[in-house]
């Protein structure tokens, strides 16, 4: 082909060069084009790119997070271990618990063990989530309890199976989940164990704690006692034209100057940088879930 090429007439080979150097350049936009497109193309692929250098990028950052009272962007090593303890129903911990027992206890069986390698997620899942600086709540590390409610549910069953001596237990431990889980009733964002105490806005907030979930409560409570106006302190972002209140104050809510109902998020008494911690001073006359304290001064 390249001899042909060579006895063609040289207004014969120009031709053909242009014509070689055209489809060339056309090729090249052509390729560009299509690189072009596949970086700038939603995909789930480039998404998922994206996704990890944002927090990639967040994580070098940090973020500010709470806990204890104290504020930091950096977070704390301890956070997620101390926020699956609180946020963890007791009677999960205490079969977490007998889990583990049991799991040392046969340590030295040969049998093969599945628990073993879901319990090994859950751990490196809680490792890893230690070392970010990113300490914004349970939310974080929901995964966790996929894994450990496999194992968990495993476990029960192969115990009532074998007839164990711990099925009683279990069998209390199963009844006192179902009535922890209807005690914390629709409030599952501020959700908390008995060993928070009676103000886990000391320890965790945001969404752990207040999200402003509770504000149709709110405004339910303000009808049912027939509060014809309040001050709010709302941490939210519902519409509160929308959800029934009664009309709010407009003068800033000051000690010593605020009189009648006053509703502040629970979010606002814990953070150490609130204009209103002095609330702190005051015990409310009713307290929503964990999302709204209720004063009333004269």
């Amino acid at each position: 082909m390249f001899r042909d090429l060579l006895r063609l007439s040289s207004p014969g080979r120009f031709s053909v060069l242009i014509c070689v150097r055209g489809f060339s350049l056309s090729q090249t936009i052509h390729l560009s084009r299509i690189a072009y497109l596949a970086v700038e193309t939603p995909s789930p692929f480039n998404l998922f790119i994206r996704g990890i250098n944002e927090v990639r990028n967040h994580n070098r950052t940090g973020h500010l997070s709470y806990l204890l009272g104290e504020v930091r962007m950096d977070g704390w090593w301890y956070f997620f271990p101390l926020v699956l303890l609180l946020k963890t129903p007791l009677a999960i911990l205490v079969l977490f618990l007998l889990f583990l027992f049991t799991l040392f206890k046969n340590r030295r069986s040969a049998q093969p063990d599945g628990r073993l390698t879901l319990l090994a997620i859950s751990t490196s899942i809680l490792l890893f989530s230690m070392t970010s600086n990113i300490n914004a709540g349970v939310r974080h590390i929901l995964s966790i309890y996929f894994f450990l409610a496999l194992a968990l549910s495993d476990f029960i069953v192969t115990q009532f199976r074998m007839k164990s001596h711990l099925r009683p237990l279990l069998g209390i431990l199963l009844l006192m989940f179902g009535y922890e889980s209807l005690e914390a009733g629709s409030d599952h964002i501020g959700y908390f164990n008995r060993l928070a105490g009676s103000r886990p806005e000391r320890i965790l907030d945001e969404s752990d704690l207040d999200w402003g979930q509770g504000i149709y409560q709110l405004s339910q409570y303000l009808e049912e006692k027939g509060v014809s106006k309040v001050s709010l302190v709302y941490f939210g972002t519902a519409p509160l034209d929308q959800v029934g209140l009664p009309p709010l104050e407009s003068a800033r809510i000051e000690e010593g100057k605020t009189k009648g109902y006053v509703a502040v998020s629970t979010h606002y008494l814990a953070v150490p940088y609130s204009q209103y911690q002095w609330l702190n001073r005051y015990q409310p006359i009713h307290r929503i879930g964990n999302t709204f304290n209720i004063y009333f001064f004269e």
